[in-house]
């Protein structure tokens, strides 16, 4: 009876020296050959299938280059790689102390106090509350209102078309935050009250482009919000007493 060929996978590991720590980049697999035992010679030269270069932008990157597979990325710095750690860290522990049975008055007055946030497209930026049952939007066109890494303040009630501030109250906690994707949160299961600001002040300021080597087009937006009123669709009207300050990173893909 024949002796079936055994695969053999040629491996590439990137590893990254980082003070006294070890630090796995990635592993890929390069090529497998099938045979009764592992090749001794291999064609092409390993340097045609995989490197690590500098980007023009002067970041590190790994790529495999060889076989029908292509791919590659942008090395994370250590200081990115471990604010990015810390981020997902305090998010785990936020959503550890939520109680997600509880269920409030979808009707009720907004309490307009946000903690951690995040951001898409050019430029629409959403924070949410503790309990992830309330959330802030602000939706600003970036070109249209000259938006710039300098502080600049919009009157709400005279920009109504190029930006947007709407406060969302639900019934129950949110698990997953909707704003930056095709599916919305309308429907029987998830009761919700919007809140239109139509008053008040928004200072929003922007940093330059690239905050994070894997997102070139991203960018950190500052936004506050003060003396705002907030309209229900019922016709109820809400005074912001405490300004607004959101902070997120506005994951641009696909554009400058």
């Amino acid at each position: 009876m024949p002796v079936q060929d055994q695969l053999w996978s040629l491996m590439w590991s990137v590893v990254e020296v980082v003070r006294d720590d070890l630090v796995s980049v990635t592993t890929e697999d390069l090529v497998t050959i099938a045979g009764e035992r592992p090749p001794t010679v291999l064609s092409p030269d390993l340097r045609s299938m995989a490197r690590l270069s500098v980007n023009d932008r002067g970041d590190a990157e790994w790529a495999v280059v060889g076989g029908s597979n292509p791919r590659g990325e942008v090395i994370e710095p250590d200081a990115e790689r471990k604010e990015v750690e810390a981020e997902n860290r305090a998010r785990r522990a936020a959503e550890a102390g939520v109680d997600w049975t509880r269920l409030r008055d979808v009707h009720r007055a907004p309490e307009l106090t946000y903690g951690d946030a995040d951001g898409c497209r050019d430029l629409f930026v959403y924070a949410w509350s503790a309990d992830r049952a309330e959330a802030v939007t602000v939706r600003a066109s970036r070109n249209d209102l000259r938006l710039s890494t300098a502080p600049q303040v919009f009157d709400i009630a005279r920009q109504q078309v190029d930006l947007e501030v709407v406060v969302h109250v639900f019934e129950s906690p949110q698990r997953s935050w909707r704003f930056c994707s095709d599916v919305g949160f309308s429907g029987p299961g998830n009761p919700l009250e919007t809140w239109k600001a139509v008053a008040g002040a928004v200072t929003i300021e922007l940093s330059p482009s690239g905050i994070r080597v894997r997102e070139p087009y991203s960018y950190r937006a500052r936004i506050r919000i003060e003396g705002a009123e907030f309209v229900s669709a019922t016709g109820v009207r809400v005074r912001q007493v405490r300004p607004i300050t959101v902070t997120a990173i506005v994951h641009n893909w696909g554009s400058g």
